[in-house]
């Protein structure tokens, strides 16, 4: 094996992979922060449905949840953050793909505190 620059990866067959197991504990990571981010985010939405919060918190326009989902990579640079990553490293996008596949393709069954839905913009993540 070829070890690749940087993100502890090797190099096997013209791809840098990563170590299986570190991949899957940054994905189950970014699983419960994302499920934290997006429950802060729909309480924030739901409690600005009433104007007595707006007026003792002071809630302005530009401070406001418009939404009660989240943009990909709006969600991405949140987890980058938190988790102290590098946004741009070639292992934290390669991470956040996976989880975000993963949250996708997830039966509703199991859609307890996550569902991501694709769009023309990269998708959306909130939290039912």
């Amino acid at each position: 094996f070829l070890f690749c620059k940087g993100d502890d990866k090797k190099l096997i067959r013209g791809q840098c992979k990563y170590d299986p197991l570190q991949l899957k504990q940054v994905m189950q990571q970014m699983q419960r922060k994302s499920a934290t981010i997006l429950a802060q985010r729909a309480g924030q939405f739901e409690c600005q449905q009433f104007g007595f919060y707006n007026l003792v918190y002071d809630v302005h326009a530009p401070f406001a949840v418009n939404s009660r989902a989240m943009p990909a990579t709006e969600l991405a640079l949140e987890l980058a953050k938190l988790m102290r990553f590098d946004y741009q490293s070639h292992f934290f996008k390669s991470a956040f793909e996976k989880f975000k596949t993963s949250v996708h393709d997830m039966p509703l069954l199991y859609r307890d505190d996550i569902v991501f839905v694709e769009n023309d913009d990269g998708g959306v993540f909130y939290s039912p």
